[in-house]
C-alpha cells in the first residue's frame, strides 16, 4: 500500500452528537493529533440559519511509506499502520469501525539508480497500450511530467500510474526522501465510487480492514502486467536471436518479429490492429513472455542492446 484516506462524519441528529461535538471542539483547541505520515483534517458544516454546528467531517490521510520510512510495505507492516491510525484517532473519540475508507492506493516501488536506465524504461513503456480495462491514458502532451504514464477511468472508479518518483520530486522543487531515491513507482488507485460499488454489489465493507489486504493488492497489481509486461527489453536483433534459439515455427517467428517491429514504429495499439486480431496479438505477447522478452523493443540507435525490466521479479512472484 502507499496512501489511503479514511473519513468519519458526525451529523446533527446522532444520539451523542452534542457530547461528541463538544469533545471535538476541545481537541481542536489543543490541536489535531498527527503522526509521521498521518494527518487529520476537520471541516465544520453549519446550517444557514443557526448558531449551532450541523456536523463535522474528520478526514485521516495516511502515507504508509512515509510513516514506515520504507521503499515498500510488507504484509507484516499492516498491523503497524493500523495501530498508528488508532493512536491518532483515539484522542478524537473515534473508533476504527466508524472510519469509512474513501480511497486506497496500492503501489510497488522498484529501485533503478541509473537515471538513464529509468529514462529509457519510461520511454519504452510509452509505447504500451493507451487503454487499460475501462481506463484511458492521458495524452502525454497534456502531462506535466513526461516521465510518467497516467490512466484514468471515465467514471473515476480507479486510476493507474507509473512514474519516476525521484524526477517528480525534483520537478516540484522538493528533495527526494531517502526511500524515494532511484524509484520507479507503480500505483493502482481505487477511488470512492469503486469501493462503494463493491459494498453495494458484494457487501465488501468500505473499511481499512477489508481493503488493507495483501491478496487484494496482488489481484489489482497483477492486472497491470498487461501494460508493463514481465519480460526484459531487447533490441529487435537480439530478440530475433532468442526467437530463433527457441525453435519457433517460421510463421510464428515472422509474425512475432513483425509485431515487435510495428510496436517500435507505431506503438502497441497500432501493432495489435496490424496483427489482425486481439487473439493473435495476445498469442505473440504470451510467447514472448514465456521467453522472457518484452514485446516492446529497444530502438537500434539507443546503443543499449538489453535492459532488465525493473518489474520482472515483482510480476514473476505474482505481485506478492
Amino acid at each position: 500500500m502507499h496512501t489511503l484516506l479514511l473519513a468519519f462524519s458526525l451529523r446533527l441528529g446522532m444520539v451523542d452528537f452534542a457530547e461528541r461535538m463538544r469533545h471535538l471542539c476541545r481537541v481542536l483547541e489543543r490541536g489535531l493529533p498527527s503522526a509521521p505520515g498521518i494527518t487529520v483534517s476537520m471541516v465544520y458544516h453549519k446550517p444557514k440559519k443557526s448558531i449551532f454546528f450541523q456536523g463535522a467531517d474528520i478526514r485521516v490521510f495516511v502515507d504508509c511509506l512515509n510513516h514506515l520510512n520504507k521503499t515498500n510495505m510488507a504484509p507484516s507492516d499492516i498491523p503497524i499502520i493500523r495501530a498508528a491510525i488508532l493512536d491518532v484517532i483515539a484522542p478524537l473519540g473515534i473508533s476504527m469501525e466508524e472510519l469509512a475508507l474513501e480511497s486506497i492506493d496500492y503501489c510497488q516501488n522498484v529501485v533503478v539508480m541509473d537515471p538513464e536506465e529509468r529514462r529509457l524504461a519510461m520511454r519504452l513503456w510509452h509505447k504500451t497500450s493507451r487503454h487499460f480495462l475501462k481506463a484511458e491514458r492521458m495524452d502525454p502532451k497534456h502531462s506535466e511530467n513526461e516521465n510518467s504514464l497516467y490512466y484514468k477511468c471515465r467514471d473515476d472508479f480507479y486510476r493507474v500510474q507509473l512514474y519516476n518518483k525521484q524526477t517528480e520530486r525534483e520537478d516540484k522543487g522538493l528533495a527526494a526522501e531517502s526511500y524515494e531515491l532511484g524509484i520507479l513507482r507503480l500505483e493502482y488507485q481505487l477511488r470512492r465510487d469503486h469501493l462503494l460499488y463493491h459494498w453495494q454489489r458484494y457487501g465488501t465493507p468500505c473499511s481499512f480492514d477489508a481493503w488493507a489486504d495483501w491478496s487484494l493488492r496482488a489481484y489489482y497489481m497483477q492486472q497491470t502486467e498487461r501494460l508493463f509486461f514481465r519480460g526484459d527489453f531487447y533490441t529487435l536483433r537480439r530478440a530475433e536471436t532468442l526467437l530463433r534459439k527457441a525453435g519457433l515455427p517460421s510463421k510464428d517467428f515472422q509474425g512475432i518479429r513483425q509485431f515487435m517491429a510495428n510496436i517500435s514504429r507505431s506503438g502497441m495499439d497500432c501493432a495489435v490492429r496490424q496483427a489482425g486480431s486481439r487473439y493473435l496479438a495476445n498469442k505473440y505477447i504470451n510467447t514472448l513472455t514465456d521467453l522472457g522478452i518484452c514485446p516492446i523493443p529497444i530502438p537500434q540507435n539507443t546503443r543499449t542492446p538489453f535492459l532488465e525490466n525493473p518489474f520482472r521479479e515483482f510480476y514473476e512472484r505474482d505481485c506478492r
